[in-house]
């Protein structure tokens, strides 16, 4: 059981602060100061975490698109994101070919360590060894899903294996995007980006929010950005625009 108030102690805020329930609220205010992503994985489900088209480390690229979303604002933030597989979590589960929304959220609730409060977001990814189970049927198509308004992401490892590490990374990208209220999920729009017919995602199919995470997309972006020697930020410049919309309401 989670103690109600966390007390953070002088290093952080001095006294008492109330814990968040959702990590994604008002999460691009200014008095958000440090952005977390706690990473559990199954054993057998590891995440790859080596190099990524030859290029660079892979969990580089949830950095560097993780920077670009906390840019947008005014106030520097600190993003504590683990890019080593011995920086993330082993956990034991019963063997299973599937999981239901419930049970992930389950798995969530059991072996989350951290706990978010108004200056401090902690957001919890978990990998397992197993396919979304939905509507009483495997779903091996789908890379990985966002339990929105709760801070929680599962990615399927039998699906990421079966496609890219790219594939892999964009997809975890692309749900860590709908946890914190891309693409009007919470964050409101700036323009008119929004794909009417699959909701929370962008019309662009360059963007990471693009509603299919296919290497054909993706790659062409991610390897022209680092070739020229940018960050692959895989967002497009709408949904930033979005971000820094939500920055500024967040911070009259």
């Amino acid at each position: 059981m989670r103690p109600s108030t966390l007390c953070l102690g002088l290093a952080a805020l001095a006294g008492c602060v109330e814990p968040v329930d959702n990590p994604a609220d008002n999460v691009f205010s200014a008095r958000v100061q440090e952005v977390v992503l706690e990473v559990d994985y199954q054993h057998g489900a590891e995440p790859w975490t080596g190099p990524l088209l030859h290029e660079q480390r892979a969990w580089d690229l949830v950095v560097a698109n993780f920077a670009a979303l906390f840019d947008q604002g005014p106030a520097p933030r600190r993003l504590v994101i683990p890019t080593a597989l011995d920086q993330m979590q082993p956990i034991a589960l019963p063997p299973t070919e599937g999981f239901t929304r419930e049970q992930i959220w389950d798995i969530a609730q059991r072996h989350r360590d951290d706990s978010s409060s108004e200056v401090r977001r902690v957001f919890y990814v978990v990998f397992l060894d197993g396919y979304l189970l939905e509507d009483g049927a495997f779903q091996p198509h789908i890379l990985g899903i966002s339990l929105r308004g709760r801070g929680v992401v599962a990615m399927f490892t039998p699906v990421t294996r079966a496609t890219s590490h790219l594939a892999e990374q964009t997809g975890l990208v692309h749900e860590l995007g709908h946890a914190m209220g891309l693409v009007d999920l919470g964050v409101d729009l700036t323009t008119a980006h929004h794909d009417e017919e699959a909701s929370g995602h962008c019309l662009n199919p360059s963007c990471v929010m693009y509603r299919v995470n296919r290497d054909s997309l993706m790659k062409p972006v991610y390897r022209e950005k680092v070739a020229y020697g940018m960050q692959p930020v895989l967002f497009c410049d709408r949904c930033l625009s979005d971000v820094g919309l939500a920055t500024t309401l967040a911070d009259p």
